[in-house]
């Protein structure tokens, strides 16, 4: 079924929260007949999930799978059509990723600690990055090689890191010139971070 047929057809949410499923999808997939592609919401919040193995590979609608187990996103869908809202879990690394958010990406309430390479994963986020109260200390400049991000969120009790972020913000206002300005919007990012004593986030 192409796309376009799919997005005239009934809007279908797969709402799961709070289900207790524990463990992952892949058990509960065949009951649910979810598909490859989902046209509504994927809500899979609050279940003591360790895996998102199983998920669909398409997401019209908006995902959530905050407050489960989660120490990495492997499994998750390739596009996601709205948000994907990730927060409260355990994430400590951004090895796996959507290829395409076209919302916000919550973060919120994790372990991640640093974003080196996260542009190799994560192509298009058409919304925010918000990394609120993870204790992220490295490596956050690559953000910027990310097409259509407006914006990364950043609290909590690291005022360098708030520093840091307030800095990468500023450019990516020229991120939709990335292909052109290349290594040397990274270059401008790295001296104005060396410049505040920011070097780590480099």
């Amino acid at each position: 079924m192409k796309l376009q047929e799919l997005l005239c057809e009934k809007e279908i949410t797969i709402d799961l929260f709070n289900k207790k499923l524990q463990g992952n999808l892949l058990k509960i997939k065949q009951y649910y007949n979810w598909g490859i592609t989902l046209s509504g919401d994927f809500l899979i919040n609050n279940n003591e999930l360790t895996s998102l193995e199983g998920m669909p590979d398409n997401v019209i609608g908006t995902v959530n799978c905050s407050y489960n187990k989660l120490t990495d996103l492997k499994g998750c869908s390739l596009s996601i059509g709205k948000s994907f809202i990730c927060k409260h879990n355990l994430i400590d690394n951004l090895l796996y990723t959507p290829k395409y958010i076209r919302g916000d990406f919550d973060l919120s309430d994790n372990k991640i600690t640093q974003l080196k390479d996260i542009h190799k994963s994560l192509h298009t986020v058409k919304g925010k990055i918000i990394l609120s109260n993870n204790p992220i200390s490295a490596h956050i400049s690559d953000l910027v090689k990310i097409d259509g991000l407006q914006e990364v969120v950043y609290t909590g009790n690291n005022k360098k890191a708030e520093e840091a972020f307030e800095i990468l913000n500023k450019y990516l206002v020229k991120t939709e010139s990335y292909n052109w300005l290349g290594e040397q919007l990274n270059t401008d990012i790295e001296q104005e971070l060396i410049s505040k004593g920011l070097e780590e986030f480099i």
